[in-house]
Formats: C-alpha cells, sequence, structure tokens
C-alpha cells in the first residue's frame, strides 16, 4: 500500500495521481456535509431543514384555518332543506297489459312507454324547464328572520335577483333553482325518487316542494291524457274501419246463403260457406277488442287519479342547514400545513443553493428580482448593480 493511501495528506510522488480527499467540505444551511452543487441533500437532513422553519409553519397552519373560519362565519347564510319522497305508478295501458302479462310467463319482454314512468325520468324532469318555470311566475309568502316581517312575493322578487332586462332575472332564478335550490335522487332499485328543497326561508322551502310535486303529478296527468286522447282517436278509426270490413264479411255471407240454400251435399260449397263464416268470426273478435279498448282509452282520457304515490310529505324544517365549520376546519388545516411545509422546503432550498453558488439559482434571482422591480413600477424601481 502506498503512502498516499495511507496518509491522505502527504504530497503525491512525482508521477503518481493524487488520491481523492476523504475530507469534505464545510456543512451547508440543510446541516449535510457538501462539497458543491451537485452534492445531494440527505432526507434526513431536508426534514431538520424543514423542523428549522416549524414556527413559520405553524404560523401559517393557523393563519390558514382562521381566514377560513372566519369567512366561512361571516359569509354563512342560514338555508332550511324540505325533503320529500314519492314513487310512480305504472302506466296503465288499454290492449297492451294482459299481452304483456302473457308474453312475461314465457320470458318475452314486451316494450312499454319507453321508460317514461322510471325514477330517472322523473329525476330528470324535477330539474327540467318544464316543472321549474311556472315557478317563476307563481307568488310565495315568507315570515323575515328575526324581525317576523311578512313578505309575499315571486321568486325572484324575495331573492332580490337583479338582471338588466326581465328576462334575464327569469333565467338567474331558474338556474338557482337547478343548482343550488333543488336536488333530486333516484332509486331504480326501489323506485324511489327523494327531493330536497333548499332556501333561505323554511316556509318557502317546503311550499316549493310541495308545489314540485303537484307539478310532477299535473304534468303525468297531461301526459297521459293527451296519450289516451291520441290512443283514443286511432282505435275510433280502426274500429269503424273493423266495422265496415264486418259488415262487408257479413253481406258476402248472407249472399252465399241466399244463392245457396242446400248446400250440405257439396263438397266445395260446404268449404265456401266455413271460410266466408270463419271471416265473420274473426271481424266480429276483432271489432269486439276494439270496442274494449276504445272505452278503455276514453276513461283513460279523462282520468284525474294521482299517478305518484306520495312516501314522504315535505314539511316545514324547524332547523337550519349546518355550516360544515368542522370539516371545513379540518381541510384548512390539511392546506395551511401543506403550504407552511412547502414554504420551508422552498427557503431550505434556496439557502442550500445560494450557499453552494449555484448558477441556476443565481439566474433565478437575477430575474426574480427584475420580476420585482417591474411589479413595483417605474417610481419605484430600484438600481442593482449587475
Amino acid at each position: 500500500m502506498s503512502d498516499a493511501e495511507l496518509d491522505p495528506q502527504a504530497p503525491a510522488r512525482p508521477g503518481e495521481a493524487s488520491a481523492p480527499s476523504r475530507r469534505r467540505g464545510p456543512e451547508g444551511p440543510l446541516g449535510a456535509p457538501r462539497t458543491g452543487p451537485d452534492d445531494e441533500i440527505s432526507v434526513f437532513a431536508l426534514l431538520g431543514g424543514i423542523l428549522r422553519h416549524r414556527r413559520a409553519i405553524v404560523a401559517i397552519t393557523l393563519l390558514v384555518t382562521a381566514l377560513v373560519v372566519i369567512i366561512t362565519v361571516v359569509s354563512f347564510t342560514p338555508t332550511y332543506t324540505a325533503d320529500a319522497a314519492f314513487m310512480p305508478q305504472g302506466a296503465r295501458d288499454s290492449g297492451g297489459g294482459g299481452l304483456r302479462a302473457l308474453a312475461g310467463q314465457f320470458g318475452v319482454s314486451v316494450p312499454g312507454d319507453g321508460g317514461s314512468d322510471t325514477p330517472e325520468f322523473y329525476s330528470d324532469l324535477l330539474g327540467s324547464r318544464t316543472i321549474l318555470a311556472p315557478l317563476l311566475a307563481d307568488s310565495f309568502t315568507v315570515r323575515g328572520r328575526g324581525s317576523g316581517e311578512v313578505r309575499r312575493g315571486t321568486l325572484a322578487e324575495l331573492l332580490e335577483v337583479e338582471g338588466n332586462s326581465p328576462e334575464e332575472v327569469r333565467l338567474r332564478t331558474l338556474e338557482w333553482l337547478r343548482g343550488d335550490a333543488v336536488s333530486r335522487r333516484s332509486d331504480a332499485a326501489t323506485s324511489k325518487v327523494s327531493l330536497s328543497v333548499s332556501t333561505p326561508w323554511p316556509e318557502l322551502s317546503a311550499e316549493l316542494a310541495e308545489r314540485l310535486l303537484e307539478q310532477v303529478n299535473d304534468f303525468n296527468l297531461r301526459n297521459r291524457q293527451s296519450r289516451a286522447a291520441a290512443e283514443r282517436v286511432f282505435i275510433e278509426g280502426r274500429l269503424d274501419e273493423t266495422r265496415r270490413e264486418l259488415e262487408e264479411a257479413e253481406g258476402a255471407l248472407r249472399r252465399f246463403l241466399e244463392t245457396n240454400r242446400q248446400f250440405s251435399s257439396s263438397p266445395e260449397l260446404v268449404f265456401e260457406h266455413d271460410r266466408l263464416q270463419r271471416e265473420v268470426a274473426l271481424r266480429q273478435g276483432v271489432v269486439s277488442s276494439l270496442s274494449q279498448a276504445f272505452e278503455e282509452a276514453r276513461i283513460s282520457e279523462v282520468r284525474n287519479l294521482p299517478v305518484i304515490t306520495i312516501l314522504e310529505s315535505p314539511e316545514v324544517p324547524i332547523r337550519h342547514d349546518g355550516r360544515g365549520l368542522a370539516l371545513r376546519g379540518v381541510l384548512a388545516l390539511l392546506l395551511g400545513g401543506m403550504l407552511g411545509v412547502g414554504y420551508a422546503f422552498i427557503r431550505e432550498v434556496g439557502s442550500s443553493a445560494r450557499a453552494s453558488g449555484d448558477p441556476d439559482y443565481q439566474a433565478f434571482d437575477e430575474v426574480w428580482q427584475e420580476t420585482l422591480d417591474d411589479l413595483r413600477g417605474p417610481f419605484g424601481r430600484r438600481s442593482r448593480t449587475p
């Protein structure tokens, strides 16, 4: 073993390369020994550097949490939520129910109304313009919070919605109904549709929920009555045509009997008689079925029974909705902690790069100072020596 290997401080012999030095340079600001900007930073040294700024981390966390809590308390407007639930009833169709029942016994599915009675349909219907638009013209009565003053007006007047035109006010009120006020959920397994209405007044929440149920029921009644009316018109026309065909078949059978009083001895005449008789029986059966369907369509056209089953009627809420202060506080603590740790990490990395003379950091610092000068403006710009 050479003397240079035994003693790193000994001078190298002539013609012999000097051994690499085992001594490290002075410790950087993170507490980790380093010799240049390319040395890696130890994880423990980085954690120690971050903990060195623990007071700043705690201060930033508490500041962010306090700001979130103050904003939540100051900007909080109490809202009251009224809940309701209903279940749509299956459409009563004329002439198709027996066919579906018979086909279902053999595992065959016969389409019905195209899914217009599913919970998902009613959930989407509650957020449509067809249901919400009529509420914009209605008047509601509310009682002011604290003062007990009774106010009456439309939704736009009660909410003091502003706009450049009546149409804009109407659209903004409709957006409020769709977004913040009315929420709905559907359960395909139980065919249940849940409805929640949230407004700044408990009476308004309950009344809006009640009127929404009425709107859904009225829409369903009108839809089924119009469908039954169209079906009645179609069946009526088909019934008149089938009756004429029955009269023609009966006339053909009558003429055959008048022409052939004794036909039992002729096989051809017997066959023709049986054919005409089957044609008359077939037409009679069609007329009978259409007559029954026609009467059912006439009944459905004027039927005004409720077509939704109310599972939960809306009631006036007695307590306002929660602020969510605990959840917001926890989220604010997490956000503040992340910001504080990020601040400490940036400070430590910057200090390490500054102490090691990193050229990239020097270039960044130059651009950063120029940016600050630009933000200060022409009057606040300070002179710097390159």
